[in-house]
């Protein structure tokens, strides 16, 4: 019998070796939210987002390296950029600044009582930062030093943005107690006291603001404002030309839900407005409003916008996405680079060949790779209606693709994607789970708990029984391994959950107690009789005869089982998102951590591996990533016999060893990439001398007969 080595090698050990981690496919460059654009210049800019995101480019967006943010996991939202030098970027307490264009940046941590929300300087010396809890500080020296002017939770008012005309007239905007409750405030001491403006009607939250001069300004209501003379509700800018005192309204655009972002005037003509998915320009000093279409794949959040000295615009996306546009706004292209949809799931065949399944605004996908997923092919498309969307992929042992949509359709390839047959699933109820044992057995099934057969690879269906309980539904966990043997997942709203096992094709169902009420996350058997489940809060259970008894194989209260995976009666695979991948070869008994990261946000929608040591997934923002670990791909084979004494010494060693096998015929050594490094045929002595390997991890392999023994080697510089 062959299994997959899932020896995962941990070591003490001040030696260098290749470290195995999870490298991103897709998109470039980042899959994270961007809430904020700068640039410096025509070419340099920068984008700020999720999880400490800070990313440069110096070629007007083809290119991007990361700059290190010192502090982890902060959700960086303002960036500004008042010339080429002098830029700032600021969140939560912590305060970014460059007086070099970018090259270097300063930090300092400045605590008050709330987040910093906004920045503006106006020369290289002189500028202040917003807040909420009414946060607002100046400095004097360029940031090096900061004056608190004003912070405090009584009569709690949220700064949101700020801007000056000069150094003593400036205004600040925001709300006070709750989103519908506005403020908006002008100073003209510098910042040292504040005068109350009017604000326009049915404004509830202001977010954007464009100051032209000290009287001349801008700003916009962040949420729609209802008509009762239109259908709908309209996006809606304000502008004022005394100081804030009157106002002017101006309506970009009809029927939307939600309000205006950002503002930003240029100059006294040219300006640009944002709304959660449009873009609007005006060339006329806002007596007139168009909407610029930019060509967005997935549900757009517009976060923010940016213009060039060349009047290049840029604008920001939490999907995420930067589009640039050269011509004032009427053509735009997207500067990242990828796949762009929600990768409902993915599988591989192989190393190289692999399908996923996306749906984004206007089509459902599946694309092909032949390279691992370094690049995609569409294989199949088709419009979206009735926000119809594929949601799993199976691929079968002839090679057979099976989709299947949340509107009743089966979507199949039988010649590797080259051509697609949509077949009908006879039901009245929405798609949630398929499973495909075999090309022609295919189940589907519903979360109010329908269960469809076909026994003709999709051409006919009938209804099964369903093992179906009150107050529970479906789960997407219905796995079936033949026409006959399958378990069904039920859960409910209080994280309750209930298994079931069919073993004849859905006539009858037997409720598996496997000792929790907790709900079941993931559930993979190799047979009808081997099988592990992830419960919820508890960890992994196996059980040897078909869900009549569990034990608890792998427990840890505080890391959540994301996925599990059963190679054969022996290997068990589980993983905690991205962060942890664990591996057994003994059926549980003992577990080698293969992968482990720092914690990280990024919502998982999928994950396939194809063996131990090779996996991909798929994430929120269009993430693919593949995760590579040749050395848990290497077939294992059974050790030399207990009584034969087989070791290495010395271990760690430099250019030669001793190996203790009087028997041996051939010894190969594998380096950290599982490639075969060195072979010894029927070796004449058990002194092995001048390997001149690099230093690092090695696996030495000692054949015997039938007997394969394999040991850890580490070779020291």
């Amino acid at each position: 019998m062959k299994n997959l080595l899932l020896l995962m090698l941990v070591l003490q050990t001040t030696i260098m070796v290749h470290a195995q981690q999870w490298t991103t496919l897709n998109p470039y460059p980042t899959n994270k939210s961007i809430h904020a654009v700068a640039f410096a210049t025509e070419n340099t800019g920068f984008i700020a987002g999720d999880n400490s995101t800070f990313m440069r480019t110096t070629d007007g967006g083809e290119t991007w390296e990361h700059i290190p943010y010192p502090v982890p996991d902060v959700q960086l939202t303002s960036l500004k950029f008042r010339n080429e030098m002098h830029g700032a970027l600021v969140s939560w307490s912590h305060i970014y600044i460059t007086h070099d264009g970018g090259e270097t940046w300063n930090y300092t941590q400045n605590q008050l009582m709330g987040d910093y929300l906004d920045s503006f300087f106006l020369n290289d010396s002189v500028g202040w930062l917003s807040g909420t809890y009414q946060i607002l500080v100046k400095t004097e020296d360029g940031g090096q030093t900061w004056t608190t002017l004003s912070n405090s939770t009584n009569f709690s008012r949220h700064y949101k943005v700020i801007e000056f005309a000069n150094e003593q007239t400036g205004y600040i905007a925001g709300y006070r107690w709750s989103f519908i409750d506005p403020v908006l405030k002008r100073t003209d001491d510098g910042g040292i006291n504040w005068q109350e403006l009017p604000i326009p009607e049915g404004v509830e939250s202001i977010t954007g603001m464009s100051v032209l001069g000290p009287d001349n300004i801008w700003i916009a209501a962040e949420n729609s404002i209802f008509n009762p003379d239109l259908p709908g509700s309209m996006a809606m800018v304000f502008h004022s030309i005394d100081g804030g005192q009157t106002w002017t309204s101006h309506t970009l655009g009809e029927n939307h839900s939600t309000g205006v972002k950002k503002i930003k005037f240029f100059d006294e003509n040219s300006g640009y407005a944002i709304t959660h998915s449009n873009l609007f320009v005006t060339n006329d000093g806002g007596q007139s409003w168009e909407s610029s279409n930019i060509p967005v794949a997935m549900f757009a959040n517009f976060t923010d916008i940016t213009i060039t000295e060349n009047q290049s615009v840029y604008v920001s996306s939490s999907t995420p996405g930067l589009w640039k546009s050269t011509d004032g706004g009427n053509n735009w292209e997207n500067k990242f680079d990828g796949e762009f949809g929600y990768f409902s799931d993915i599988m591989f065949v192989d190393d190289n060949l692999g399908y996923l399944c996306s749906y984004d605004i206007w089509n459902n996908y599946v694309l092909k790779t032949e390279d691992g997923g370094q690049n995609w092919q569409e294989s199949y498309s088709e419009p979206r209606t009735n926000a119809n969307r594929i949601i799993k992929l199976e691929i079968t042992d002839l090679g057979h693709i099976i989709s299947a949509t949340n509107d009743r359709r089966i979507i199949k390839s039988t010649d590797q994607g080259t051509n697609w047959e949509v077949l009908d699933v006879a039901t009245d109820v929405s798609i949630n789970s398929l499973t495909v044992p075999s090309d022609e057995a295919i189940f589907v099934g519903s979360s109010v708990g329908t269960i469809l057969k076909s026994a003709n690879g999709g051409e006919s269906w009938s209804e099964i029984n369903s093992p179906i309980v009150s107050g529970y539904t479906l789960t997407k966990n219905l796995h079936f391994l033949d026409g006959l043997n399958g378990f069904a997942v039920l859960g409910n709203q209080s994280n309750q959950g209930k298994l079931f096992r069919t073993s004849d094709g859905g006539q009858t169902w037997v409720e598996l107690h496997f000792g929790y009420e907790n709900s079941i996350r993931g559930i993979s058997f190799d047979n009808p009789l081997i099988g592990i489940v992830n419960v919820t809060d508890i960890g992994l259970l196996k059980t040897l005869d078909g869900g009549q008894s569990w034990s608890t194989i792998y427990q840890n209260p505080s890391i959540s089982i994301t996925y599990v995976k059963a190679f054969d009666e022996q290997t068990f695979l589980a993983t905690n998102l991205n962060n942890l991948v664990v591996v057994s070869n003994n059926g549980g008994e003992t577990w080698q951590t293969a992968f482990e990261n720092d914690p990280n946000s990024d919502q998982i929608l999928s994950m396939f591996f194809l063996n131990p040591g090779k996996g991909w997934l798929t994430g929120m923002g269009s993430l693919i990533q593949v995760y590579d670990n040749p050395l848990m791909a290497i077939e294992e084979k059974l050790p030399l016999p207990t009584a034969q004494s087989s070791y290495i010494y010395p271990n760690p060693a430099t250019d030669q060893i001793t190996i203790n096998c009087e028997k041996c015929v051939a010894i190969r050594f594998y380096a950290p990439n599982g490639s075969l490094v060195k072979e010894i045929h029927r070796p004449q002595s058990n002194h092995i001398h001048g390997l001149k390997f690099p230093a690092g991890i090695y696996i030495v392999e000692m054949i015997s007969g039938e007997d394969v023994f394999r040991q850890r080697l580490i070779i020291k510089p």
